[in-house]
């Protein structure tokens, strides 16, 4: 199992995607300069020293699909004796990432348009 390079990078990329959790993908300061994160788990701020959840039912859907998608790669290590299957499997995992990271880009710009911020570089 170990043996073959593509259990190394299926690990990396199980954690990766765990680290969803851990890491904010986008921080913006709203318009009172209050700052605020955006996990897969909601928005996350600080009023008076405490931590504010703002959650939403688009939130609980990223979250679950963080979880199937941090799970497939750990899945996919352990068809090492299917070659053909783990190829299929990585593939989908690259597919639903792919198509994940969109969901994620769209989520992001919708809840930064209202607080009149948009995404941008820099």
């Amino acid at each position: 199992m170990i043996q073959r390079i593509q259990t190394v990078y299926l690990l990396i990329a199980g954690l990766v995607i765990f680290g969803l959790f851990l890491f904010p993908y986008v921080n913006y300061s709203d318009l009172v300069g209050l700052g605020k994160n955006v996990k897969v788990t909601g928005v996350y701020s600080v009023a008076a020293g405490q931590p504010v959840h703002e959650g939403g039912f688009g939130y609980i859907l990223q979250t679950v699909a963080t979880v199937l998608l941090g799970g497939l790669p750990l899945f996919t290590i352990f068809k090492f004796k299917q070659r053909k299957v783990q190829l299929l499997l990585i593939w989908v995992e690259v597919v639903a990432i792919i198509l994940f990271a969109v969901w994620l880009y769209s989520s992001a710009s919708t809840h930064l348009a209202t607080v009149n911020q948009f995404l941008g570089a820099g």
